[in-house]
């Protein structure tokens, strides 16, 4: 817009109504009155529309959403925030992936306790994974969500509930292994099925272990990045949440939970939560 008001042209009054909407001018007498002069401008009274609507204009340019105003469909059965334009925002439990951003102590974790509540009230399950103990305050509104820190009776064995090559996937992901480990790993877990078709993280610790190799070999570095990764898993937390042949997979994804990974280092949160993820996908898809 031109800063000299003789040069000012209204817009057609269907034009500036949805301006004013868009920039939030909701003065009755400044809408009327503007309205009024997009249909018979009068430039005495021009002085009226700089001094109730440009600074708002100005300011909601500079400082507000450059986004068009949403559409209805930003809503959905748990709602949990309205947008700038006083919409109600929320998600739907069938939508796959949501992305919730923002600077810390934006309310990202508020927001998550506040839908996974909404999720539960509702009758739908929910997961949640989080990393501090404040996030657990959630457990109070509602006595049958589960709370698993990996130090207490969980078990899972990701050797059970997910194909081998999966279980690779995952386990590469996780870890920084030797080049060319996964071939050996592999060859290894179906030379230990050919034996035993049910085990799991100890019963392939052991095995490896007791494979021999030459000292010089590639195939002796393969092994030890195996058992070295493995051993890191099984010395820690999640030691005991893998020692089973079959866990609790079948009695897990009729409840809603609370993982706390706070005490596990990255790799290993990475590890619990890919695995964890993909044995709830594939269950949900059979």
């Amino acid at each position: 817009m031109q800063n000299n008001k003789e040069d000012f042209k209204f817009p057609p009054a269907n034009e500036l109504n949805d301006l004013l909407k868009k920039h939030g001018i909701e003065d009755q007498y400044v809408r009327g009155q503007l309205l009024a002069y997009a249909i018979e401008p009068n430039k005495d009274n021009l002085k009226d529309f700089w001094e109730a609507v440009m600074p708002r204009v100005m300011f909601n340019k500079m400082f507000t959403s450059p986004y068009a105003k949403p559409s209805s469909e930003v809503n959905g059965e748990l709602e949990f925030a309205v947008t700038e334009t006083g919409l109600p925002v929320g998600l739907n439990t069938s939508e796959v992936h949501t992305l919730i951003a923002g600077a810390s102590n934006s309310g990202k974790s508020v927001i998550m306790e506040m839908l996974s509540s909404e999720a539960i009230k509702k009758g739908n399950k929910a997961w949640m994974f989080v990393k501090s103990d404040d996030s657990t305050r959630i457990i109070r509104t509602n006595p049958d969500i589960l709370y698993v820190d990996f130090t207490g009776d969980f078990r899972i064995n990701p050797l059970f509930c997910l194909s081998k090559e999966i279980f690779l996937t995952i386990f590469k992901d996780a870890f920084v292994l030797f080049e060319g480990t996964e071939g050996y790993l592999m060859e290894t877990i179906k030379e230990l099925e050919r034996k035993n078709k049910n085990f799991n993280l100890y019963d392939l610790s052991y095995f490896i272990k007791a494979k021999k190799h030459s000292a010089l070999s590639r195939t002796q570095r393969y092994k030890e990045s195996v058992e070295n990764r493995l051993a890191d898993i099984i010395n820690s937390p999640l030691g005991n949440t893998f020692n089973c042949i079959k866990g609790h997979e079948e009695d897990i994804v009729k409840s809603s939970v609370i993982f706390n990974i706070a005490k596990l280092t990255l790799p290993l949160q990475k590890f619990i939560v890919n695995t964890l993820i993909t044995f709830l996908y594939f269950h949900n898809m059979e």
